[in-house]
């Protein structure tokens, strides 16, 4: 077919996941965003232009590859782009025609016979997905030479930390760089994809002749269930998220950390405890920051910087953090209080004992979340290192769903006020369904229920 000229909008995630087929299916004038940051940046060979540049190329098309849209297309249409030729990043990829999902591409270089996997999301996220890739590897006996894994520019050093026992460092590569160009020298037998359940990326002829009757039939199965879920729309919203709804939410007994398990096939062969932790490196880390043998609580008050100029609905108020930590240096002067997650400013410190947010990489706060007493978070990607680590932590629910993210041993608080919308819209995790500046769910959480858990907690060890 003709390719289509296209200019993209937004030189984030989703454009890091997609380039490869947009670039494979249309012509890519350039690409473009609002962030002043990131113009003149290199992004897979192309210079990223402001939008007023980048309006006077022709084109038959501009794609808008953030899952939230709010605004993106007025202001566009203000700086003089067509309006009629604004297109999603999900519309865009239902205009390519089906066959040419059918199968891996042929691109440059030597053929092999490996696998590639593309993780994304956060944190949890990717350790979640080393569950799920270790439970294949043991079921279907695959060598782990022949995985080869991606990851977001984002997220390269925590994902070489997770999955640095999985496979070779020289298999691990970054998306989007120049020296690791997204497919640019491989040719693969199948392509897969990971962001809370599996996806069959592409499915290449020869999988079959080079593999298991067992892990061919797995990936088939694959295949046609992400058809017909998925619409084709992998990294996209509208697609993503009705899939979510369907697999996780909504269906009864099935939670976050196993909905990977899509055919009930694999779950007898996970682990959860991924996170392996060198007990020497370890004591070496506490003792040369002051914590060797001490008796500590960590408290994560931090966001993903994605999310904080826009809002996080699982966010707690700041105040209530300080008031927390205040009410446990008085109940409990003899336990130390470390502040734990990102940092983005001054003002993000509470009054703790030890401030290591913003301090630590992957490695380091696993360290300090394996010896701690108790772990205090909103859900996110830190409760999931606690959890592999070995731990117990109080997390403080509100758009997310109880039933959905349990883990056994952690304590969940949840009001009746509102709760669970999670994966409801693109913007749910920025924005209130109901239009409250602070979310209902976690404005209803207050110090008090939160220190009674933590007593609760305290007087059982």
């Amino acid at each position: 077919m003709e390719k289509k000229n296209i200019l993209i909008y937004g030189a984030g995630n989703n454009l890091t996941f997609s380039f490869n087929d947009l670039d494979r299916c249309y012509h890519i004038v350039a690409v473009m965003d609002g962030s002043e940051e990131k113009i003149g940046r290199s992004y897979f060979g192309f210079t990223i232009s402001r939008i007023p540049d980048a309006l006077k190329k022709t084109y038959d098309y501009i794609v808008v590859t953030p899952a939230n849209t709010t605004g993106i297309k007025e202001k566009l249409t203000d700086l003089g782009a067509e309006k009629n030729k604004i297109i999603s990043l999900q519309e865009a990829l239902n205009l390519i025609p089906e066959e040419v999902w059918e199968d891996c591409p042929e691109i440059y270089g030597d053929k092999n016979e490996n696998i590639a996997v593309v993780m994304c999301g956060g944190m949890g996220d990717l350790l979640i997905g080393k569950v799920w890739l270790e439970s294949l590897i043991r079921r279907y006996d695959i060598d782990r030479k022949r995985i080869e894994i991606y990851l977001a520019e984002n997220l390269k050093n925590d994902g070489r930390y997770i999955f640095r026992d999985s496979v070779s460092e020289k298999n691990i590569y970054t998306i989007g760089t120049e020296q690791d160009d997204f497919f640019g020298r491989r040719h693969y037998v199948t392509v897969l994809r990971f962001c809370i359940v599996p996806e069959v990326w592409y499915k290449g002829s020869r999988l079959k002749e080079k593999n298991t009757e067992g892990f061919y039939t797995y990936i088939d199965r694959l295949w046609q269930y992400g058809k017909k879920h998925y619409n084709r729309g992998f990294i996209s919203a509208g697609g993503f998220y009705r899939t979510i709804r369907e697999s996780l939410v909504e269906k009864p007994g099935i939670l976050y950390h196993t909905a990977f398990d899509v055919f009930r096939n694999l779950r007898s062969f996970a682990k959860e405890k991924v996170m392996h932790i060198d007990k020497d490196l370890c004591d070496e880390y506490l003792k040369k920051i002051g914590l060797a043998g001490e008796r500590y609580i960590t408290l994560n008050t931090g966001l993903n910087a994605e999310y904080r100029s826009k809002g996080n609905t699982r966010a707690w108020a700041f105040d209530k953090w300080v008031k927390l930590s205040d009410a446990l240096k008085m109940e409990y002067p003899n336990i130390k209080i470390v502040q734990v997650g990102l940092r983005m400013k001054d003002e993000d410190d509470i009054p703790a004992d030890l401030h290591m947010n913003g301090k630590t990489d992957l490695e380091q706060v696993s360290y300090l979340l394996k010896k701690a007493l108790l772990h205090i978070d909103y859900e996110g990607g830190l409760v999931h290192v606690r959890h592999m680590t070995g731990g117990k932590s109080i997390v403080l629910m509100g758009p997310s769903s109880v039933e959905n993210y349990a883990y056994p041993e952690n304590v969940y608080i949840q009001t009746k006020e509102c709760k669970s919308c999670e994966w409801t819209s693109p913007d749910w995790l920025s924005v209130c369904g109901r239009g409250c500046d602070i979310p209902a769910c976690m404005d209803s959480i207050t110090v008090e229920m939160v220190m009674d858990k933590i007593k609760n907690v305290l007087e059982e060890e």
